[in-house]
């Protein structure tokens, strides 16, 4: 009964966001999905399926692969490009609220669009933001107000990793990047999974016998713990990416205090590993006894537990920065370190 409940909250949900996009939206995606890459290559000069109201975002690549234009940059734009369509249309076919278009120069009527935007140079990665009012001039998708995507410089993982991001920041739509062969991943990962698996189950009871039954679960449920209360689950559901990168470089620690990146979970749960340490370290040193035999002197062990409260305090400070840099009113922070 459950089942069949979910499922019609989910055939009810797919009707309500086809009702709630428009012909046009629900005409392009069908063309989208016609195209091997996703993207939708304008050959004949005319943009007819852009006009009209626009409830969704267009990615538009203005490029040539003509020999007469010499773009060296043009083809690896288009490969980002691809990328990054194949990974949105994998997770958000039934959204329609992101369409990427392609005019290329190299087909002789797309240059009546160049001459009606004054174009001088390619390649342009423009990304269109909709418009609810009503557009009848055929040159309005290349004319409204757009943000401009400059490509990094870099490999093509990592600038298709830029855009999906950019995309991301301003959809609000998690991009989970799919690159390479499935065939080939599949293979590779089943090969790592079975040689992962034999090789624990031939030394996987010898080693827990000898770490002792309990050592193990103890390990196994702090491991749990710390994944369950850092968003290694969030992570993994909404596939956010691991870490971000912008003109000034890598992006560990994301703002907002409803988002975070891949990162954010091994380091808070580090930071929480090593506070329960150093505070059962502090237990222990405060109930530790000196005497003439033991291997600790009264001096020793104040030097000790002055170390481990000023590793308390810098972690706990480690810990509220990362909040600070989410929430700046946060009210119980001790030290900013970052």
């Amino acid at each position: 009964m459950v089942i069949v409940h979910s499922l019609v909250w989910v055939l009810l949900l797919g009707v309500l966001v086809a009702a709630l996009s428009s012909q046009e939206a629900l005409g392009l995606t069908e063309l989208s999905q016609k195209s091997e890459d996703f993207i939708i290559r304008v050959t004949d000069g005319k943009l007819d399926s852009f006009t009209g109201v626009r409830d969704y975002y267009t990615l538009v690549i203005l490029t040539s692969t003509s020999s007469e234009h010499k773009c060296t940059t043009c083809q690896n734009l288009i490969d980002i490009v691809q990328i990054v369509a194949r990974s949105w249309f994998h997770d958000y076919t039934r959204s329609h609220a992101l369409f990427f278009v392609e005019i290329d120069l190299v087909h002789e009527p797309n240059m009546r669009l160049a001459g009606a935007i004054q174009l001088q140079t390619v390649p342009h990665l423009w990304l269109v933001p909709p418009n609810p009012e009503e557009q009848y001039d055929e040159f309005a998708l290349l004319k409204e107000q757009h943000f401009i995507y400059r490509l990094p410089v870099g490999k093509v993982d990592s600038q298709a990793f830029d855009l999906a991001q950019f995309l991301s920041q301003t959809l609000q739509k998690s991009i989970y990047i799919r690159d390479g062969d499935p065939m080939v991943n599949f293979v590779l990962y089943f090969v790592v999974t079975f040689l992962v698996i034999t090789i624990c189950k031939r030394n996987a009871p010898q080693l827990v016998k000898n770490l002792g039954r309990v050592f193990a679960y103890k390990v196994l449920s702090i491991g749990m713990i710390l994944a369950s209360t850092t968003g290694f689950q969030y992570s993994r559901i909404q596939k956010i990416p691991f870490v971000a990168r912008n003109d000034e470089g890598l992006i560990i620690i994301s703002g907002g205090t409803h988002y975070q990146f891949g990162v954010e979970s091994l380091i808070v749960s580090g930071v929480y590993l090593l506070l329960a340490v150093s505070f059962l370290v502090l237990v222990y040193l405060g109930s530790y006894k000196t005497t003439a035999k033991s291997t600790l002197d009264d001096q020793s062990k104040h030097i000790l537990i002055i170390s481990m409260t000023i590793t308390l305090y810098l972690l706990y400070s480690a810990l509220t920065s990362i909040i600070l840099r989410k929430d700046s009113d946060y009210p119980y922070a001790f030290t900013k370190l970052f």
